[in-house]
């Protein structure tokens, strides 16, 4: 615990008093008791000072930036196409190859994320707290769009040629070996949407003027959300195949008729989200 100076914390300094002279006050007369003092700087402040970020910006920003990518991470976990890539995987004779494909989709997620933050540091922001963050705003508002274009045609594609089986691809899947399914998991997460998404987590870690390590705690909270729905169908099985594989089947079942459909109600809705942060920016 911090050591304490009467009741404050040790860090509620006084900044030092102004260098230029002051009277002193006529005899007789009452003199304030903060006269002279500025207001004490904080804890928060101080940590601003130190990483050189404008009051207000990065210190209490993991938890804003954190509530900005959860939606954005549900994107990512409810993506049709690594779940029913795991479940074929699982069903196969091969269901070894389930653990690799897992470890190579979260490698890749990450080092999407990774690139696409530190992309996104090039991205000019205010000095000031109070001035409108508009190159972050307007980033998330294309990329926002981006999501609902990209929303709008899985809707139509879906309305127009309703799908009865799973795609041709995925049946060569079955008979894939580790190393392939290592480098599927990595594959997977090079597509349009998932390009999208992680450049939109990185723009609400830039928006929010984190340090190092708060950006990689916001980093992992969004690769565990974008992952889970890979990660527990894979851990569930190898603990019991047994009594996973009706439920395996069941959730096949369901998306192959519906996840183009909830897939894109979900894009859409992200997308709506992004753009409505990108104007708050403003």
């Amino acid at each position: 615990m911090p050591t304490t100076i009467g009741r404050r914390p040790a860090c509620w300094l006084q900044r030092d008093p102004p260098s230029t002279p002051t009277r002193s006050p006529p005899d007789g007369a009452r003199r304030s008791p903060g006269a002279g003092r500025s207001a004490p700087i904080s804890c928060a402040q101080r940590r601003c000072e130190r990483r050189g970020l404008p009051p207000g910006r990065g210190c209490s920003g993991m938890l804003q930036a954190i509530g900005h990518i959860l939606p954005i991470a549900l994107a990512v976990a409810i993506s049709s196409v690594p779940i029913m890539a795991t479940i074929v995987i699982l069903l196969s004779p091969k269901r070894e190859s389930a653990a690799p494909f897992l470890v190579g989709w979260v490698l890749g997620m990450v080092l999407l994320v990774v690139i696409c933050t530190l992309s996104t540091q090039a991205v000019p922001t205010p000095r000031s707290a109070r001035q409108p963050d508009v190159a972050v705003g307007v980033g998330e508002m294309i990329v926002g769009a981006g999501l609902i274009v990209i929303a709008i045609v899985s809707w139509r594609r879906a309305r127009r040629n309703p799908v009865e089986g799973m795609p041709a691809w995925l049946g060569k899947v079955e008979s894939i070996g580790p190393w392939s399914a290592f480098g599927l998991g990595v594959a997977l997460n090079i597509r349009p949407k998932e390009i999208l998404l992680a450049i939109a987590a990185g723009l609400a870690v830039r928006g929010a003027g984190l340090s190092g390590s708060d950006a990689a705690i916001v980093i992992a909270v969004y690769t565990i959300i974008g992952a889970s729905t890979v990660a527990v169908p894979v851990v569930a099985t190898l603990i019991d195949a047994k009594g996973m594989q009706p439920k395996l089947l069941r959730m096949k079942e369901w998306l192959t008729r519906n996840s183009r459909v909830v897939t894109s109600l979900i894009l859409l809705m992200v997308g709506v989200f992004i753009i409505g942060t990108g104007i708050g920016r403003l």
